[in-house]
């Protein structure tokens, strides 16, 4: 079938093997030697095909057999392709034709093969719309006679092979916006500098209407551009998404840069650039790159945000996600999700100091006695003196950075207090030593009806009924915990008495509470169980109510963080057992098995060391330090796909430093980064108990010579894999301990009986 779109070049000539055979014949003949070897024959075959051609050739004029005729396929044709007429032409060459088609008339378009036959071509007819059926050709030019375009469409085919290729970086992408109309191409220069386009396009933006006749071809050729129309929108790569370097609007005569546009416009403008041609990111990472833009709007940030990803996801996948991870966490380090800088400096104010605010979020923060301004369009603010100039603020609202980075401090350093206070509840209930804690009420002025109330006078205002149900755990916080065997006592009311006494005769320095007095509550962790103690007016009363709901509470938080709720306490147990004492981690790794001999991990400074004639034991225990945090860093590099760190990745470091040192290296390196927020508060809770002093030589902390310099979000995971792993390597150990204990005592009894 006739192509009129120019998809098949020549008509093919079909022979049945009957013609071949005769054509054949007479060569066959001539060669008698044909059946010896197949050699002979393909060289008679080329013998007499020579002789053919040579006699063909003879026949031709004169003047004709050194020249050689071009021969083209034409497809004329309307707009809608309604009416097109397929036509051989030959005779003629290339440029000769195009000029001959350019200068018809309406007349001469009712018949374009009669006009060229005029102009001296040979023309065939071999087909148009009426035609019932019509061969298959490769069209070589299509003339339009709407538009009176002629297309040349081997051209057309290379061009349309370069504008799909990706984007160099060497490459400027020129988009011009035309003059008359709301059409526009875009170009890819590929010899000229960002700088040398820019001027073109400040060139072309002041050329007025009379200066030129608006053919952009002849005025980039004619200013020395190589270029590539990538995307023409009402033509090819129609519907491509948009994205440039720079850009002419000719109706409004200016110049810009892809820089100059919004941060969500320009954010999509650098991925569309890296992606023309391909693939490269997925859609949660194109919308990141996006709101990046957005929410910080810093061009060359978002830029090499998009460029290092791609990079990383062609070149070093396994670094990727944590390109992600990053630039999430700047995203989520602003105040307020809703609005990013980017509205904030199209609505007019574009002070560095200054993060926006919607108006929910500046009166969360103002009720936070935060300072709170209100914007203005002019480039103005003025601070917020009450909630009713908030409320009938229409703008966008404001927070000063070093006054969000002070919240965002407190907030953390309050998280990691709740996070300890609850560590130490956990430590508490279900510790596996003996100890006690002090409840006291909260500071509400709700709770004030039980402050310094005993039970009985509780009761007689029907604040509570007998069972002391209104005595519960959520009005309480503890504000202490400590070893009972730090208390002296048999019994447990002697314990109690010695714990009242200690808490209202001497005053402990960590202790943050008032002295021990009427409606604390004190509970005791003996022997794997609990009892709450309320200080009454005289002695103590007993609640187990409040036993029971404080048990059944923190037991709930902590099976919702644990995916094995069967073994939660056991587990809880043991990571007190590491918190409180890291000498625990020296424990033996494979029950069973002799423990390893690894050296101790020296705790104290450089000047103890020296003062004390121990700077061999320090050097050495440092070494080791270095060693350790150096085998975290290469542990996680091998083990860590991308996505998901192997869960083997924390035993070879444990086998080769032991429990205790590397335990010691994760808590320093948090310690020392205790405003990352990549790393969970429980890790850092978990750090936190570890007392590791500044060592602080020619004023600086020798501890920061080892922190693990892995990314931290994978070394968060990490140290979740390694908190597990002493766990159930610890539970294990206690469980062997047990059996062998038992398996003594019946081997004891046998021996006996």
């Amino acid at each position: 079938m006739a192509d009129i779109n120019g998809n098949a070049v020549n008509k093919v000539e079909k022979l049945t093997m009957e013609e071949i055979a005769d054509r054949l014949e007479g060569l066959k003949s001539s060669l008698d030697t044909i059946r010896r070897t197949a050699s002979e024959l393909i060289m008679g075959i080329d013998a007499q095909l020579q002789e053919l051609k040579a006699e063909k050739e003879i026949s031709r004029p004169l003047d004709k057999q050194a020249e050689q005729v071009q021969e083209f396929i034409l497809a004329v044709t309307n707009t809608e392709r309604s009416r097109f007429n397929i036509v051989g032409v030959k005779g003629m060459e290339g440029t000769a034709l195009m000029d001959s088609l350019l200068a018809m008339t309406d007349a001469d378009r009712e018949n374009v093969e009669i006009y060229l036959a005029g102009k001296g071509a040979e023309t065939v007819h071999f087909g148009d719309e009426q035609s019932e059926e019509v061969e298959e050709f490769h069209v070589d030019y299509i003339y339009n006679t709407d538009t009176n375009v002629i297309t040349d469409v081997k051209y057309e085919q290379e061009m349309d092979k370069k504008a799909i290729e990706p984007i160099k970086d060497s490459d400027v992408v020129l988009k011009i916006m035309y003059q008359d109309s709301a059409e526009y191409e875009i170009d890819r220069i590929t010899n000229m500098t960002q700088d040398q386009v820019l001027d073109l396009a400040y060139k072309l933006a002041a050329m007025g209407e009379n200066s030129w006749d608006g053919n952009i071809q002849d005025f980039l050729e004619e200013n020395g551009a190589e270029y590539v129309p990538i995307i023409v929108s009402s033509g090819r790569n129609k519907g491509l998404p948009e994205f440039f370097d720079i850009a002419v609007d000719l109706k409004e005569g200016v110049a810009f840069l892809e820089k100059d546009l919004s941060g969500m416009e320009y954010a999509a403008s650098i991925v569309h650039r890296l992606e023309h041609g391909r693939t490269v990111f997925t859609p949660d990472e194109r919308n990141l790159i996006v709101n990046y833009g957005y929410k910080l709007d810093n061009y060359e940030k978002t830029k090499e945000l998009a460029e290092t990803l791609a990079y990383r996801i062609e070149n070093e996948p396994v670094n990727a996600s944590l390109t992600v991870i990053d630039a999430q966490a700047e995203i989520d380090a602003l105040p307020d999700s809703m609005i990013g800088l980017s509205e904030m400096h199209e609505y007019g104010y574009f002070a560095n100091d200054m993060y926006p605010l919607t108006k929910e979020s500046a009166l969360e923060l103002f009720d936070r006695d935060l300072p709170v301004y209100l914007l203005y369009g002019d480039g103005s603010e003025t601070a917020a003196e009450d909630r009713e100039q908030i409320a009938g603020h229409d703008g966008i609202f404001g927070i000063e950075k070093a006054d969000w980075q002070n919240e965002k401090e407190y907030r953390s350093m309050q998280a990691e207090l709740a996070e300890g206070n609850a560590n130490k509840e956990v430590q508490l209930l279900y510790g596996s030593s003996n100890r006690y804690g002090i409840y006291q009420l909260k500071d509400n002025q709700e709770l004030d009806q039980f402050r310094f109330e005993g039970t009985e006078s509780l009761v007689k205002s029907g604040i509570t009924k007998d069972n002391f149900d209104a005595i519960v755990p959520k009005n309480y916080d503890l504000v202490y915990a400590g070893e009972l065997s730090d208390i002296q006592g048999d019994t447990q009311n002697e314990k109690l008495g010695n714990v009242f006494l200690k808490f209202n005769t001497s005053r402990l320095e960590d202790f943050k509470g008032h002295s021990l007095s009427v409606s604390d509550i004190v509970v005791l962790h003996e022997n794997g169980k609990n009892s709450a103690h309320f200080v009454d007016s005289f002695g103590f009363t007993v609640l187990p109510d409040f036993m029971h709901e404080l048990e059944n509470g923190k037991e709930q938080d902590a099976l919702g963080q644990s995916e094995n709720s069967s073994v939660i306490q056991n587990d809880l147990k043991s990571e007190m057992e590491t918190e409180i004492d890291t000498s625990v981690l020296q424990k033996d790794l494979n029950a069973g098995t002799e423990k390893a001999n690894y050296p101790a991990v020296y705790r104290h400074t450089f000047s103890y060391a020296d003062d004390h004639g121990e700077l061999d034991e320090y050097r050495e225990s440092r070494k080791l330090d270095k060693e350790c945090s150096q085998a975290v860093v290469d542990a996680i590099r091998q083990n860590y796909d991308g996505k998901h760190l192997n869960k083997e990745a924390v035993k070879p470091v444990v086998e080769e430093y032991g429990l205790e040192r590397l335990a010691f290296i994760l808590a320093n390196t948090l310690q020392q980064l205790p405003w990352d927020g990549r790393f969970s508060r429980d890790n850092k809770a978990w750090a936190a108990e570890f007392h590791i002093p500044e060592d602080m030589v020619h004023g600086r902390d020798r501890n920061s010579e080892f922190i693990i310099s892995s990314h931290p979000a994978v070394l968060d995971g990490f140290i979740n894999v390694f908190r597990r792993d002493v766990l159930a390597r610890e539970k294990e150990a206690d469980i062997f301990i047990q059996k062998e204990s038992q398996e003594m005592e019946t081997d004891t009894l046998g021996q006996n009986d």
